[in-house]
């Protein structure tokens, strides 16, 4: 789906780097949303248990 959307956006803008824009932004997005929800341990985790 990115080559897709990344195509449609080099077409109509013109622009070569018009199809980085949009996986870089749904990472960006992916991050802020992740670090919003992502759980805060309340202590040292033990690997060996």
């Amino acid at each position: 789906m990115v080559p897709l959307i990344g195509t449609y956006f080099v077409d109509k803008t013109g622009d070569m780097y018009a199809g980085l824009y949009y996986p870089i932004t749904i990472a960006l997005i992916t991050f802020v949303v992740g670090s919003i929800f992502i759980k805060e341990n309340k202590g040292p985790v033990s690997m060996t248990q």
